[in-house]
């Protein structure tokens, strides 16, 4: 993929354009406290891919009036708007330089080597909002999962035979259940899939292939994630390394309760096993006292000194409000060297970041989500480093727009415990005018070089999928190159967007990558490329 020329974004020069944060601002050097916690096998299922039917293809939808999944128990979506209307006016958003979109030609999507279409969104799809994407890459199968469905293409883009299918039917559980928030990963030791979705009542579903083919038979099994809160269920997250299989989900009552997250020896699920089944791990993780949210494990490639979880000062913290600043982020690591998981935390320095405002599009202002400063695609763990990317509050010179606060953090480790870290490197990615990005989802490729997808749109651009690519050569804190990889074809009618795009590496290195954009119907509708890295 060709891309065109992005400029510098540095963090010092940030750090120096800011409004001088308030007292409180961040949490550094703070106290780091959570509890033990486990979730106990409540359901377990062999399904056979290969006999569960074929979604039909529906007719394309049109108009509003489907369903909205709420984000953070939010139905109405009246938290996350004054928390956006907050951050459009917020003094203390980050400066930075904007970028310079040099495929804003006649013609930007002839820049695409290579690309197919995904999933959309149709009544038998999910007839819903937003699409909460997934993505993993084996031999030869892209594997997609939207809301509410699951997808088999091969690298090609050509669809498998036998898919979509429904995600009840593909986790085996009756259509009375509404899964959402799917995730999935394939796991490059064990070549298996892991895929995840949850119901939003108590139950956390994990499912695991027998076989590198995912169009066969699947291990799966549910977890009762609250431990006896009255709470519902929130925001899926998931990620391997060489032993275990690790989770995370957000707990809510009519609020936001905390975060809880959970490993689980990838063996014992491989081989089906149901006797005296438990996922081990903590819950109200906090920072001085608040309760931390979306604490993402990171997928692990090559050696790490266990896994390591990240998370934003988010819901809880000065910037949750829309109207405050946070800086830093919570870095853990769980250690299951000597059996029972052991967790140490710290807070890592960041430059600062705010709520991001919604985004434009054309024909309204503002009424695209963006929801907030967590980390929505799954982080990565390669040489040393932990790559993520999350949305903030820009000031590009002319207003405050979303952006995008992507970096790369080496944690410090000693004896099996965090006790520190620094950014290696870290920027911000955003627009002139009222151009909007946000949910941006990073992979690193074998040899260091690092590309972000991220959606995107103005009140001259229909929703749209962008790639910012960075050589391991380039210097430091800069993406070197972009490209509009997939033009939105309408305005959309939807006003939940997101929450995340997804980002894989297959076995041979490559990455692909899965944004969403707004087709000819007004609804949504997903694209996944593979770049040619720097």
């Amino acid at each position: 993929m060709p891309f065109g020329a992005v400029a510098v974004v540095h963090p010092a020069a940030v750090a120096q354009r800011n409004v001088a944060p308030p007292n409180g601002a961040a949490a550094l050097g703070s106290k780091i406290t959570f509890q033990p916690a486990t979730a106990g096998l409540v359901y377990y299922n062999i399904v056979d891919e290969s006999t569960v039917p074929r979604l039909t293809r529906a007719a394309a939808l049109s108009g509003s009036g489907r369903r909205i999944i709420p984000l953070d128990h939010d139905p109405n979506g009246l938290r996350a708007a004054r928390r956006a209307a907050l951050g459009a006016r917020n003094p203390f958003a980050p400066f930075a330089r904007p970028l310079i979109d040099a495929t804003a030609g006649p013609a930007p999507d002839a820049l695409v080597q290579s690309g197919f279409p995904g999933l959309f969104d149709t009544p038998a799809v999910c007839n819903c909002q937003p699409p909460d994407m997934a993505l993993a890459v084996g031999v030869g199968d892209v594997f997609q999962g939207v809301n509410s469905a699951f997808a088999d293409y091969r690298t090609s883009g050509a669809i498998k035979p036998g898919w979509p299918k429904n995600a009840n039917d593909f986790f085996g559980l009756p259509r009375s259940h509404f899964l959402s928030d799917p995730r999935l990963q394939y796991d490059q030791t064990d070549h298996r899939y892991f895929a995840s979705s949850i119901d939003g009542g108590n139950t956390y579903f994990l499912a695991v292939s027998q076989t590198e083919n995912p169009g066969g038979k699947w291990n799966v099994y549910g977890f009762d994630v609250l431990a006896g809160q009255a709470a519902g269920d929130d925001y899926t997250l998931l990620a391997t390394d060489a032993h275990n299989a690790y989770f995370s989900v957000n707990l809510f009552g009519n609020t936001f309760e905390d975060a809880a997250i959970y490993e689980i020896s990838k063996a014992v699920l491989e081989r089906g096993l149901t006797h005296s089944v438990v996922a081990r791990g903590f819950a109200k993780l906090a920072v001085d006292g608040r309760y931390l949210d979306t604490v993402q494990p990171t997928y692990t490639f090559g050696g790490a000194p266990g896994e390591f979880f990240v998370a934003t000062l988010n819901s809880n913290f000065p910037c949750g409000s829309g109207a405050g600043v946070c800086q830093g982020i919570a870095t853990f690591l769980m250690d299951t060297s000597s059996g029972a998981p052991r967790l140490s935390g710290t807070v890592v320095k960041t430059v600062p970041y705010t709520s991001p405002p919604n985004a434009d599009q054309p024909g309204c202002s503002q009424c695209l989500e963006t929801i907030d400063n967590r980390i929505t695609g799954t982080p990565v763990y390669q040489h040393g480093l932990i790559s993520f990317a999350f949305s903030t509050g820009v000031n590009n010179g002319a207003q405050i727009v979303p952006g995008i606060l992507w970096a790369q953090l080496a944690p410090r480790v000693a004896r099996g415990v965090v006790t520190g870290g620094r950014l290696y490197q870290s920027g911000i990615v955003s627009f002139p005018g009222d151009h909007a990005a946000s949910f941006g989802a990073v992979m690193p490729d074998q040899n260091g070089n690092l590309a972000m997808v991220f959606d995107s749109s103005s009140a001259t651009l229909n929703p749209s999928v962008y790639v910012a690519a960075r050589s391991v050569r380039a210097p430091l804190d800069q993406f070197s190159s972009l490209a509009r990889v997939k033009t939105g074809l309408a305005r959309t009618q939807d006003f939940r967007w997101g929450d995340y795009s997804a980002a894989a590496r297959s076995p041979y290195g490559n990455v692909w990558l899965a944004g969403e954009f707004a087709p000819a119907n007004q609804d949504w509708a997903t694209f996944i490329t593979s770049p040619a890295l720097p």
